[in-house]
């Protein structure tokens, strides 16, 4: 399954605080990392590709990607208030970026009160950011508008 970059398929006011990092983010490419622009690799997340990711590392081959696996454990991709965020350079995504561009994101990412996976202790998810997971009150609004837009 391909990974989805469909910002329509993320719950609006985070939408909103995604493009306003992505904003931020570019601004600081222009300066400081020449050629560079920054995308989103995933954003929504079925509970199916979920597993998928999950198995990974554990029963297919590659390292660990994911501690959630979609079903006992949901991820907050899965509730459209979740992206991943990596630098991109000519056709390929940077994934072993400076630190200081990753510190960056997570600078970013908390300026408009979000949460940087960077700042994980246990699992460290640089281009992870998402909705602050003690919002349950979003989280339940996320879920009804994704139902209303078939993708719950």
């Amino acid at each position: 399954m391909p990974s989805d970059r469909d910002l329509n398929h993320l719950y609006g006011p985070f939408r909103e605080k995604v493009l306003l990092v992505l904003a931020d983010l570019e601004a600081y490419a222009q300066k400081h990392m020449q050629g560079y622009s920054w995308r989103i690799v995933e954003g929504f997340r079925t509970a199916k590709y979920q597993r998928s990711l999950y198995a990974q590392g554990r029963t297919r081959k590659g390292p660990i990607v994911t501690m959630r696996d979609g079903y006992k454990s949901r991820s907050n991709h899965q509730s459209s208030l979740a992206v991943d965020i990596v630098p991109f350079h000519g056709h390929d995504f940077d994934w072993d970026g400076k630190k200081e561009w990753w510190d960056y994101l997570g600078h970013v990412a908390r300026a408009h009160g979000l949460v940087w996976g960077g700042d994980w202790h246990s699992f460290k998810d640089n281009p992870h950011i998402e909705w602050p997971e003690s919002d349950k009150a979003t989280y339940q609004a996320a879920r009804v508008w994704q139902k209303e837009q078939g993708l719950g």
